[in-house]
């Protein structure tokens, strides 16, 4: 029960991605079977890709006054320390900053 309400919390209100809720629950001593669990619960409602939508938006304030390519590059960096899927941050990228090729600096 703990794990699956931390992982809940931490997913939705922090925007933390299941790569990263996985290791820090594993940090905590928690057993796989209910990391699995917990992060089958905290990903029901809402999917990563949601999740990963919202830390991307709370990000990018922060990054309005940069270069595009700089802007990408740490976009890109905050959502992989976060524990979103490649996929999800490449996807991402693509949305945010259309013409300016590829972000996978990590």
């Amino acid at each position: 029960e703990y794990a699956r309400s931390w992982a809940r919390s931490r997913a939705h209100r922090r925007s933390v991605g299941p790569a990263r809720l996985a290791r820090e629950l594993r940090a905590k001593g928690i057993a796989e079977e209910h990391i699995a669990g917990a992060l089958a619960e905290a990903f029901g409602e809402r999917d990563a890709r949601e999740v990963a939508e919202a830390a991307a938006l709370r990000k990018l304030r922060t990054l309005r006054d940069l270069e595009p390519e700089v802007a990408r590059r740490r976009l890109a960096a905050h959502l992989t320390r976060q524990g979103f899927a490649v996929e999800i941050v490449l996807a991402l990228c693509g949305k945010y900053f259309p013409h300016g090729g590829e972000c996978n600096d990590q």
